[in-house]
């Protein structure tokens, strides 16, 4: 395996207490063996399914002058890979915009956009939909991969997706996703037994499903640290399937451990105990 750059720009949202965002990504980096660079786009008491959250998103100013700062000390130039996730604030999504199209073409860096905007168990959006939509028309175009989960797939191609037929014939009839990695996670079909969740890899027109046994737990920040291990074992040199793999063993441990000691939030006893997966 080559090794690549050894920096990962992580551009999500940060909290006081928690493994969410920033958080969950810069240590799941960590445990790769890769730095993460970090750039809030929130900053919050706690993650959104708390009774009580205090905080709000980073003002315009700091972000520009945060995500300057990591560009003119050449900083970015040593990452191999940008990831954004949660962002409620429109300003901020074309702010991030901005510096992908300044950016890349001189760095070089993938761009991995993980959509954080909804999913089926908590209704549906939990930002507005004015924001969902800009972020999906501002930085959908700007991806390399892109994460999922179903609800936000079905939410981006507008329709229902219930089989892996009906996954590939609607990725590769849309005009964007046709011609981009896109990892669905918590990828539920008609035809998936309910004690059984897979992960669906589209990518260079092919299809793969990777499928564990369901763990009986609701954990947050899940898809974050799913999306910051791709990424890191991506920027390991292995290829789009192993990486995915890994991240699917990985979580499922992690889960399977916080259901035995009945923990509802990712914990770092957890994510150290289960590292050997990802040796």
């Amino acid at each position: 395996m080559r090794a690549m750059k050894k920096r990962v720009l992580t551009i999500q949202s940060q909290v006081a207490i928690g493994y969410v965002g920033n958080n969950i990504a810069a240590i799941a980096l960590q445990l790769c063996g890769s730095d993460p660079v970090q750039v809030p786009t929130v900053m919050l008491s706690n993650h959104i399914e708390y009774p009580e959250v205090y905080g709000r998103p980073v003002e315009p100013a700091l972000f520009s002058a945060l995500l300057k700062g990591v560009a003119a000390n050449g900083i970015v130039d040593d990452c191999s890979f940008l990831i954004s996730g949660f962002c409620n604030d429109k300003v901020i999504l074309s702010l991030l915009a901005d510096f992908i199209r300044k950016t890349r073409p001189h760095a070089g860096y993938r761009y991995l956009y993980d959509p954080v905007c909804g999913d089926f168990r908590a209704g549906g959006l939990y930002i507005p939909k004015a924001v969902a939509d800009h972020s999906i028309a501002t930085l959908l175009p700007l991806s390399d991969l892109i994460t999922p989960n179903h609800f936000e797939l079905e939410y981006i191609l507008g329709r229902k997706i219930n089989s892996e037929e009906e996954f590939y014939n609607a990725v590769t009839g849309h005009p964007l996703l046709r011609s981009r990695t896109v990892i669905v996670t918590s990828a539920g079909f008609v035809n998936l037994p309910e004690d059984r969740i897979a992960v669906m890899l589209f990518t260079e027109g092919q299809i793969a499903r990777f499928e564990t046994d369901r763990v009986p737990v609701e954990v947050i920040g899940t898809g974050d640290l799913f999306a910051a291990i791709v990424a890191a074992q991506l920027n390991l040199g292995r290829d789009i399937g192993q990486a995915v793999d890994k991240a699917v063993r990985y979580l499922h441990a992690v889960l399977r451990y916080s259901f035995g000691l009945g923990e509802t939030d990712l914990t770092a006893a957890a994510l150290i105990k289960c590292l050997d997966v990802l040796q």
